[in-house]
């Protein structure tokens, strides 16, 4: 598994184990609305990433309504970081152009580069449906590879306009949020169950359960996603809603790999 996969799905916002047939997990998105938690003010948000807790593994920033006088429509996201570990190698941006009526993105551009490959994504949302570009370039060879994609089904969100969505509901404890997510190469789809309140790193936050299963692109039918286990995410229980801390279990060739943190170091004004 590359640590782009474990970013992907990281950013997804995941999911609880269930099986549903094309029909149903469409009609839990479609119903789906979006809620009355304003767009948070400009802030940039940087964590720390471990393994098991102990091993440090790279960092993550989020930045949140980033100013651009070139496109005064949207409210922008951005998040940027990388792998610490030198035998792995791995650093990715993404920027998120999202109207902020609707809390749903119209263009996500991305890039990913680790020690074999540079990877472009170029994806355009529409109402119902994303169109996906892709642009590998092999470092070894120099060969240039390119695919490409359109998904429709229902309502379709890029990792960061998700993070807002799943924001703006009321997140009441028991309450669960269904999103359909594109992020990169497939689309997902995202349970998200808000589990209790409790006090983490010192602050009232809501404990959520995450859970991720993949669609077939043909046949809309929901698949296993077995390289992703297991996510929890802590969000403070107020009217900033700052994620303090994301959880993550990751398989790799049928073996657990052992959780991943993300730790929320610093927050400031991009």
């Amino acid at each position: 598994m590359k640590l782009s996969t474990f970013f992907a799905a990281s950013f997804a916002l995941l999911l609880t184990s269930f099986s549903a047939s094309a029909e149903d997990w469409q009609a839990k998105v479609k119903s789906q609305k979006l809620g009355s938690f304003p767009l948070p003010q400009p802030v940039q948000l940087t964590y720390q990433g471990s393994f098991a807790n102990v091993v440090k593994s790279g960092k993550v920033s989020f930045i949140f309504g980033k100013k651009d006088k070139r496109y005064p429509h949207f409210y922008i996201s951005q998040s940027y970081g990388g792998s610490s570990f030198k035998r792995l190698p791995y650093t990715y941006d993404m920027t998120s152009f999202i109207n902020p009526k609707t809390q749903k993105p119209r263009l996500l551009v991305a890039n990913e580069s680790d020690d074999e490959e540079k990877v472009k994504i170029f994806n355009t949302y529409h109402s119902s449906s994303v169109e996906h570009k892709k642009t590998t370039t092999l470092f070894k060879s120099g060969e240039v590879e390119e695919k490409a994609h359109k998904f429709g089904a229902v309502p379709i969100h890029d990792p960061l306009s998700a993070m807002l969505f799943l924001r703006s509901q009321k997140l009441e404890v028991g309450e669960k949020t269904y999103m359909c997510i594109h992020p990169f190469a497939s689309p997902y789809f995202a349970t998200v169950n808000v589990l209790k309140k409790e006090i983490h790193m010192g602050q009232p936050c809501l404990k959520i359960d995450l859970a991720l299963r993949k669609i077939d692109k043909k046949t809309n039918q929901l698949k296993a996603y077995k390289k992703l286990k297991k996510a929890t995410i802590w969000i403070t229980d107020d009217a900033k809603r700052i994620p303090l801390e994301y959880k993550i279990e990751v398989n790799i060739a049928g073996f657990t790999f052992g959780y991943v943190r993300l730790k929320l170091t610093s927050q400031q004004k991009p």
